[in-house]
């Protein structure tokens, strides 16, 4: 309770600019992280999560799938192994993501798709969680795409 107490304003204050300004990259991640909740098939459902870590994370056109990973890696965690660990996994998020989308044979077994299902939604809610507890990351990921992907690149 008390963590939502924290971050609910936040998270107001990202729709209030989103309804306002017509975008707002946090809102626009919490509609796709809430919709990949409510949905119930499985292949949109992944691709909502993924999406959502894509509003958040991506800026601009090229190398999408290596920006994806390595913004993802070197927010959500701060020592080299476990960026290691984040990167591998987002690379194949993103390409189960991909499979879905542009209709090919995801090639992987069930286990790791349910392993890669539950991945997908733990890092964009960790993800969503560190921004709106921090009012310096909510005001960077709301502001200007430029400002942000200097920001991201620029992370250590």
């Amino acid at each position: 309770v008390a963590q939502l107490a924290e971050i609910l304003p936040r998270v107001r204050q990202a729709f209030s600019v989103h309804y306002r300004t017509s975008f707002n990259r946090v809102a626009n991640g919490l509609n796709f992280f809430e919709m990949g909740y409510r949905l119930e098939w499985g292949p949109v459902r992944f691709v909502m999560f993924t999406t959502a870590l894509e509003s958040l994370f991506i800026t601009k056109d090229g190398s999408i799938g290596r920006r994806f990973r390595e913004r993802i890696s070197r927010f959500l965690s701060q020592d080299l192994a476990g960026r290691r660990q984040l990167e591998d996994t987002c690379r194949a998020i993103y390409r189960i993501r991909s499979g879905f989308v542009h209709g090919e044979r995801i090639s992987k077994d069930e286990a790791t798709i349910k392993r890669a299902f539950l991945e997908v939604q733990k890092i964009a809610r960790r993800s969503l969680q560190r921004i709106l507890r921090d009012d310096i990351l909510l005001a960077k990921f709301s502001g200007p795409s430029p400002e942000l992907a200097a920001y991201l690149d620029q992370m250590p």
